[in-house]
Order: structure tokens, then sequence, then C-alpha cells
């Protein structure tokens, strides 16, 4: 007769980490649960409340502006006479 030594198996899959990991998720999910929504209200807050009140101040501090001002005046440039030079045409196809 076959004998299965089923107290060895339940050892080794205990010692398995998903195991382990969905025990650990079983025994503490009101933890879990708890710090989920927390995490979810600071979130909501800070999007909502704090960096509305703050976003003028950030662009001030870090020159938001003219970083804009500029790049767009980089990105509006005539760049005709350029397009007759090889290498600034493969170097456009590169990045394209």
């Amino acid at each position: 007769m076959l004998k299965v030594d089923f107290q060895k198996y339940r050892q080794e899959l205990e010692l398995w980490w998903p195991y382990q990991i969905f025990a650990f998720l079983i025994r503490h999910w009101i933890a879990i649960l708890i710090t989920i929504v927390v995490l979810i209200i600071l979130k909501a807050t800070f999007n909502n409340l704090i960096f509305p009140t703050y976003y003028e101040s950030f662009k001030k501090a870090f020159g938001f502006e003219k970083t804009l001002a500029n790049t767009k005046k980089i990105l509006e440039a005539d760049y005709e006479d350029l397009w007759h030079e090889s290498e600034f045409c493969l170097a456009f196809l590169a990045v394209t």
C-alpha cells in the first residue's frame, strides 16, 4: 500500500514563499486594508488641497514659464536652411 506523508508536504508548502505571503495577507488583512485606505485619502488630499495651493509658488521657484517659453521658441524655430545638410537629415531620421 502506498503511504503518503501529508504532514511532510504541508511543512514544505508552508516554507514556500508565495504561501507565506498569502498567509501574511490573510492574517493581517485589516491592517493592509486600513493602510490602503489611508494612502488613498492622503493622495487625494495632496492632489486636491495641498498641490493647488503651492502650484504657483512651484512654478515661480522652478521657472516653469521660462522653460516652456524657451522650449516653444526652439520647437517653432525655422529649420529650412538645415534640411540641405546631410548630418541634420540623418540626425532627424535617427530621432524619428
